[in-house]
């Protein structure tokens, strides 16, 4: 179902994944948000860098996600786990070519891989600010996907790395994934 009164995102992104489940993950590589770049080293006071990127990866949930229940935070949860395993998997490999990266906990707003700084990053609205997707308002913010309406859950990679040095990583790390790649 398209959602018409929904803005399209500002950016196509980079390419979809198709995780085991068939279940689509958009993948959007971007500069940071101003606010991210003013307050960089309040989330992350290890980093120190002329140039960031921001790895968006938002993942199709099975159902809308705006309301507050059990079966909600449970999807929330397969959902992050499932980010947490891939997103380590790219910032190890990351690393291991001399580049920062780290990933931030969806449900906390820290780094996972880096100490933690002063400020949480809000996932959500930089998410939403970088592509240009409306939200809902509420306790339980949750972005509009012109595609999957409030069924997207959004999650957020910090690095230094070049995006064509951050593609390429995704690409190998979907591989060990035994997922697909469809290229936009």
């Amino acid at each position: 179902m398209v959602y018409p009164s929904v803005q399209l995102p500002k950016i196509a992104p980079v390419f979809t994944l198709l995780a085991a489940s068939k279940i689509p993950l958009e993948v959007y590589i971007c500069q940071p948000t101003p606010f991210v770049k003013e307050n960089l080293e309040k989330m992350l006071p290890d980093w120190t860098l002329p140039s960031t990127w921001v790895v968006i990866i938002l993942q199709k949930a099975q159902f809308p996600l705006s309301t507050c229940s059990n079966i909600v935070e449970q999807e929330k949860q397969r959902l992050r786990e499932q980010f947490m395993r891939f997103g380590v998997e790219v910032a190890f490999d990351l690393k291991e070519k001399g580049e920062l990266a780290d990933l931030i906990d969806p449900r906390s707003g820290q780094p996972l891989l880096s100490h933690p700084g002063v400020l949480n990053h809000d996932d959500v609205k930089v998410v939403s600010t970088l592509l240009g997707l409306e939200t809902t308002p509420g306790d339980c913010t949750c972005m509009i996907h012109p595609q999957w309406g409030e069924a997207v859950y959004p999650s957020v990679m910090l690095s230094s790395a070049h995006p064509e040095m951050i593609k390429a990583v995704i690409k190998t790390a979907t591989s060990r994934f035994r997922w697909q790649i469809r290229v936009c």
